[in-house]
């Protein structure tokens, strides 16, 4: 066994392969098992982190159910010298899914040229069109940032009017003070 201690938490670690553990000589008859040699293997890390432009503004469309689906690709630029020195610029086009509520901000904050930080995984798929198979490769973001550069910032021309007082004024009696 080994022992860290950290701040106030302490913690203990036991070094031995579950396959070792006899399940019949270490658990009394009637005892359950308090781990499964399924929940300690190690599963696998799908995250990328991507900060690019958009190129359009996003296409939001709603499944049956009423969920909120937004699509839209984001370029991200590299900039190298090539062998004989000069400087050159490569682009490359992510496809982005955005589910939910995170899809409406999205569609009504999100314009083509819009620089925006990107969180989430990769899925990949395939469809066929005519009778030759594409491959596709989408990042389904579960976080969104915007940063700075492109668009207005919100679709909406016009300003949102400020809440006004209620009609007939302010009872005197509701004042808080």
């Amino acid at each position: 066994m080994v022992f860290l201690l950290s701040r106030q938490t302490l913690v203990v670690i036991v070094l031995m392969k579950p396959e070792k553990i006899n399940h019949k000589k270490d658990i009394a008859p009637g005892e359950k098992a308090l781990w499964r040699k399924e929940d300690y293997e190690m599963s696998g890390v799908n995250k990328v982190i991507i900060v690019g432009n958009l190129g359009a503004d996003p296409e939001v469309r709603y499944t049956a159910g009423g969920t909120a689906v937004a699509k839209f690709r984001l370029a991200t630029s590299e900039k190298y010298k090539d062998r004989q020195g000069n400087m050159q610029e490569r682009t490359d086009w992510h496809r982005v899914t955005v589910w939910g509520k995170l899809a409406e901000i999205c569609a009504q904050y999100l314009v083509k040229g819009k620089q925006v930080y990107i969180e989430g995984r990769l899925e990949y798929g395939s469809y066929e069109k005519d009778g030759v198979k594409h491959y596709t490769t989408d990042i389904i973001a579960n976080t969104m940032q915007m940063l700075s550069g492109g668009g207005n910032g919100n679709r909406s021309q016009e300003p949102e009017p400020p809440f006004g007082p209620p009609e007939g004024g302010i009872p005197e009696d509701d004042l808080p003070f």
